[in-house]
């Protein structure tokens, strides 16, 4: 089965305590990249079973405020479904766009995958 046209963008790996997603991509710009990545993400958060996941940001160092409405709404997603989101592994540039909109406030940002998978594995 194919997996569409994320899996260029995305890694997707299903671990006991979360679904880790790791972007492949430095820059997420283009509307159709946007919607692909927002769709798959709110296709994982939808899956029995998986109620926790954690977004891995190494390497990704710009996206539109597009992407970020999007995070908005998986986590409003899990959240209404009893689950969790965690970003780690943020750029510097990237976490001051994160600030000035607020994300740390709503979700949960953590230095690297060990510590978040730890972290979340425990709320």
């Amino acid at each position: 089965m194919s997996q569409g046209p994320y899996e260029q963008m995305m890694e997707v790996e299903h671990l006991p305590q979360a679904t880790v997603v790791r972007f492949k991509r430095r820059t997420i710009l283009e509307p159709s990249a946007i919607e692909a990545i927002g769709g798959q993400l709110l296709r994982l958060a939808a899956e029995e079973g998986r109620r926790t996941i954690l977004l891995n940001f190494k390497g990704v160092e710009s996206m539109t405020s597009a992407m970020l409405g999007e995070f908005v709404v998986l986590h409003r997603s899990l959240s209404e479904s009893g689950g969790r989101l965690g970003f780690c592994c943020v750029e510097p540039f990237l976490m001051q766009v994160f600030k000035v909109v607020k994300l740390p406030d709503r979700i949960p940002i953590y230095d690297d995958e060990p510590q978040a998978l730890q972290e979340l594995s425990t709320q």
